[in-house]
């Protein structure tokens, strides 16, 4: 299970399938983090060195945070 792996570390080369994934979800967290005016730059590009090291995880992981975060503004701006 681990021999694709090494593979990858041992040649230094990424398929270009696997970079261009990469590529679109960093593009789609800049994207998202644009809109959130209300965050700091250090958080944004917090979230996007985590997208861009944890690849697909974590542009899942940014996107649920990123809705719970939505969900609390939207609650806390309600009278």
């Amino acid at each position: 299970m681990r021999r694709p792996l090494v593979i990858f570390v041992l040649t230094q080369q990424v398929p270009p399938i696997l970079a261009i994934a990469l590529g679109i979800v960093v593009y789609l967290t800049v994207i998202e983090l644009l809109d959130e005016d209300d965050l700091q730059l250090l958080w944004k590009a917090f979230w996007v060195l985590f997208v861009f090291l944890g690849h697909v995880l974590g542009y899942g992981i940014f996107r649920a945070w990123l809705a719970l975060h939505r969900r609390g503004r939207d609650a806390s701006a309600q009278p």
